[in-house]
């Protein structure tokens, strides 16, 4: 029963995060947050992204060394690609990464227990990685959920201008900001703590008039803040509150073309369901809805993921049956804006469980959804596998691959 505990336990931490969100840089820190097993990668995020080609993901290894890995349309395997080892920065451990696709390469961010962001890019069918580019250090002292670097590409249809953007919370609570400009990264503050609420776990998107940020508070609030392109300020841009014991999760956010869309775990005091939040680009009011298939008895796991295929937003989570069983699930938009589909991708029973997944769209024919996770047969304990579960557009089952063997 003790192990049975403390899975409830960590898929409980996953929404209540946010109040954890250290204001004074007091809680355990991200370095001490990193624990690597003996093989295999970490078990944070590892994210997916369609470069225009093909499939790319990212992890860390059990021995602290970047990895990407790529993969063709209708491969069953990938092909693992170092991007930097632990030694080359110095012996100190890298952090989940953050990926993007621009018009011509392949963009990561990872920020290392010392609280440098370090940026790396692999042009378009090119084999190897450019040299690491400091972004900037920042303090570290947030629980590791809420302090990773999220990097994305302005290149949306509707604006001209393309650069690359990157968003974290410092230990203080504040929401930094970046954005490429030639060789160079010019730094803003998005929010700073105010009335003793700071923010955590932001994560942004690009829109046709300017870049979303969306955060939880350390009071257990959903934040959202707008920047037009060219400036001049950080604008708040909508809210969502929090009564007691209540808390959203880390958001995951992405942009439609008409709605910024976000999915995140909200914990309403005695479970964790998963919420999904739109509104049009200008508006300040969220409208937001539960997603089926997710109850208090049946609670959310691991974070989710949502993108959009340019005709279909998706959304990907891990729930807790019960003490001794995790499911993946998959939700696509079906014939109405607010009508989700709930779909079981896979199962594992205890000691296997899903880390956090990550989703993208392949639009090569015929089209498919493809959600990565981290996967271990031990419960985390020594060894972690990356999987890939692919569903082709208008099927009904999942099929797996193994990205990283544990």
């Amino acid at each position: 029963m003790i192990r049975r505990a403390e899975r409830l336990a960590a898929a409980a931490s996953v929404a209540a995060v946010a109040a954890m969100i250290a204001v004074t840089g007091t809680t355990a820190g991200v370095a001490s947050a990193r624990v690597l097993g003996s093989s295999g990668v970490q078990s944070g995020l590892s994210p997916v992204v369609w470069n225009g080609t093909d499939l790319v993901t990212a992890a860390v290894g059990a021995n602290g060394t970047l990895y990407a890995y790529e993969q063709v349309p209708g491969a069953a395997t990938w092909q693992r690609q170092t991007v930097e080892t632990q030694a080359g920065d110095g012996g100190t451990a890298l952090g989940a990464p953050s990926v993007t696709a621009t018009a011509t390469s392949v963009q990561v961010v990872s920020e290392d227990a010392n609280g440098k962001i370090w940026f790396y890019q692999q042009a378009d069918g090119q084999g190897t990685w450019s040299a690491p580019q400091l972004v900037a250090q920042v303090s570290v002292g947030q629980v590791v959920l809420a302090q990773q670097p999220k990097i994305a590409w302005t290149g949306v249809d509707g604006h001209t201008g393309t650069n690359s953007v990157i968003t974290i919370a410092n230990a203080a609570g504040d929401i930094l900001f970046w954005y490429q400009s030639g060789s160079s990264w010019i730094h803003e503050t998005v929010a700073s703590p105010t009335q003793g609420v700071g923010y955590g776990a932001p994560d942004l998107t690009a829109t046709n008039t300017g870049v979303v940020i969306a955060a939880v508070g350390s009071n257990g609030a959903f934040y959202t803040f707008f920047e037009a392109y060219g400036g001049p300020t950080w604008a708040s841009d909508g809210s969502l509150g929090a009564g007691a014991r209540q808390f959203w999760g880390p958001p995951a956010v992405t942009w439609d073309g008409v709605n910024v869309t976000v999915a995140a775990a909200f914990t309403d005091g005695t479970g964790i369901t998963l919420r999904f939040m739109w509104k049009a680009n200008s508006a300040q009011l969220w409208s937001q809805e539960t997603l089926p298939g997710v109850t208090d008895a049946q609670f959310l796991a691991q974070d989710p993921a949502i993108t959009w295929t340019g005709g279909n937003l998706l959304v990907a989570a891990v729930q807790q049956l019960t003490p001794d069983k995790m499911r993946l699930d998959f939700w696509w938009q079906g014939s109405t804006f607010t009508t989700f589909n709930r779909e079981t991708v896979a199962a594992a029973n205890y000691p296997d469980a899903f880390g956090p997944p990550a989703l993208t769209y392949d639009p090569a024919a015929p089209g498919e959804a493809v959600i990565t996770a981290p996967f271990t047969t031990n419960a985390f304990q020594t060894t972690t596998a990356l999987d890939d579960w692919t569903e082709p557009t208008g099927g009904t089952t999942w099929t797996r691959h193994q990205v990283n063997a544990p």
